[in-house]
């Protein structure tokens, strides 16, 4: 039996967390503080096959699913799990300097996705966005802007898992489904 609509009018980005791979699997997870949206778009290549001056066919073949991820809270560590980079602290509170450092030898891991929604539609619920294997697109866009709050954007891309497996897109008929650190 159908759900009654729970779940199919996702309102704003509630929650997301990136789970670095570890042995090949995801590990435990990392809160993205301050995430803004999770945004994504199919990989694909289409062929077509032409005879007799028409189109007789088309097939899509997905490879993957661009990610763009936006973030309103520069977390070093949420960063540091998606583009790799070495993070530090020095000090001692009031005077602590926390910082991540990138270098051209840097290997970032795999890492899987969740991000978490409440629904708007009457009967509740909520719905998830999950990529299983997603690769790094690079560095984030640091930066600046004057007078302004700068959100930093990282790109990833979304890669079939063991599984095959490259989106899921959950909807729960409660608004109780809550994301944990464990994949």
């Amino acid at each position: 039996m159908a759900l009654a609509g729970h779940g199919n009018q996702p309102f704003g980005l509630e929650l997301a967390f990136v789970y670095p791979f570890s042995g090949g699997l995801p590990g435990t997870g990392k809160e993205f503080p301050g995430i803004v949206s999770i945004e994504g778009e199919p990989d694909q290549d289409t062929v077509e096959h032409r005879g007799g001056n028409r189109t007789l066919s088309k097939v899509n073949t997905l490879n993957g699913f661009d990610l763009t991820l936006t973030l309103g809270l520069h977390d070093v560590d949420a960063i540091a799990a998606v583009v790799g980079g070495t993070v530090s602290t020095t000090g001692t509170t009031p005077s602590q300097v926390r910082k991540i450092v990138h270098k051209t030898t840097d290997t970032p891991a795999d890492f899987g996705l969740k991000g978490d929604t409440p629904s708007r539609s009457s009967d509740g619920g909520r719905t998830r966005l999950i990529v299983p294997r997603c690769q790094s697109g690079g560095l984030p866009s640091y930066g600046f802007v004057l007078d302004e709050y700068r959100d930093l954007e990282l790109t990833a891309s979304g890669i079939p898992n063991a599984a095959n497996e490259i989106i899921i897109y959950e909807q729960a008929e409660t608004n109780t489904m809550v994301i944990t650190a464990t994949f």
